[in-house]
């Protein structure tokens, strides 16, 4: 049999050190544990009018930076060629727009391998190039395809614009933030490199809200009972190893030498529009979805535990 050590902080959306960072750190005796289970994978997809739940065995890593342009200030009644928004502006549209180089990590291996086998793709088609992407992308809901874009590369989406106070006064500094993630087997200075190459030189960097990106593995004793519990409440359903595209407190267990998988089933329909509610607005799930998920998470948890 196995303890249950239930951990609840409030500040996992801050980065977590003053949550589970703190109690890692400061009281590791409270929280120690051989495997850990949390958030990040457990919403319903469906793929080919068949449902899939996705456990998670790894996330990017974070990488938070502000650029800043300079110029020269002057009045909004003279154009200039370049100004400090201007070259901004530039650099912005740039990260805006490019895809950074494909990255297969092993969990993002092991997804695609479920992905292409439920599309019922050859075998010379279930590879993770760019080519076979392009034609996933194609044929599966455009959420999905973003979510399948963002785990196979590295990304830096601007997220935040700042210059000027007045309308008619060039400003002589403009900034913007970007939230960056990169993958496991990618490093900081290899994924700041990245950029540079696509925005330059010129523009300072500031680098910021750092976490380091985790790869966990699906062979491990927790994956299978939460992968026969699933198939369980759902046999219809197929399951898959995935990484998270974003961060979780798992970032800090982790160091203990936990085994980290997160998963918190909601079980939605195929037009419930899950991604795009995340961080956005009204943001919710379904009542029945959710109560469907707690019986599941009710039954790995205390099965795992017996």
């Amino acid at each position: 049999s196995r303890d249950v050590i239930f951990a609840a902080t409030a500040d996992e959306e801050a980065g977590g050190l003053a949550g589970m960072g703190f109690l890692v750190d400061q009281h590791p005796e409270l929280v120690r544990a051989e495997f850990g289970l949390s958030e990040g994978g457990g919403t319903t997809m469906y793929v080919a009018g068949r449902p899939l739940y996705d456990i998670r065995t790894a996330e990017k890593g974070t990488l938070r930076f502000k650029l800043r342009a300079c110029g020269e200030p002057g009045h909004g009644s003279i154009p200039r060629d370049e100004t400090a928004v201007s070259k901004l502006a530039e650099a912005v549209v740039r990260l805006a727009r490019t895809t950074l180089p494909l990255r297969p990590t092993p969990s993002f291996e092991s997804f695609f391998a479920v992905l292409t086998d439920m599309l019922a793709l050859p075998a010379s088609q279930r590879e993770p190039t760019e080519e076979n992407l392009q034609r996933v992308y194609g044929m599966v809901p455009s959420a999905l395809a973003d979510y399948v874009r963002a785990i196979s590369h590295d990304t830096a989406v601007p997220t935040g614009l700042q210059a000027g106070k007045k309308v008619n006064v060039i400003p002589s500094v403009a900034v913007a933030s970007v939230d960056g993630r990169y993958l496991p087997g990618q490093d900081e200075e290899g994924f700041v490199s990245e950029i540079r190459e696509l925005i330059g030189s010129e523009l300072g960097m500031e680098l910021m809200n750092r976490s380091l990106p985790l790869e966990g593995s699906a062979d491990s004793e927790l994956y299978r009972s939460i992968e026969e519990v699933v198939q369980r409440h759902a046999p219809e359903a197929r399951v898959t190893p995935i990484m998270l595209s974003g961060a979780t407190d798992a970032k800090h267990v982790s160091r203990l030498g936990t085994t980290c998988l997160g998963f918190g089933p909601v079980k939605i329909s195929d037009t419930f529009p899950a991604d795009q509610l995340v961080h956005g607005h009204d943001e919710r799930v379904p009542v029945d979805g959710y109560l469907w998920g707690i019986d599941v998470l009710y039954d790995i948890v205390s099965e795992f535990c017996r």
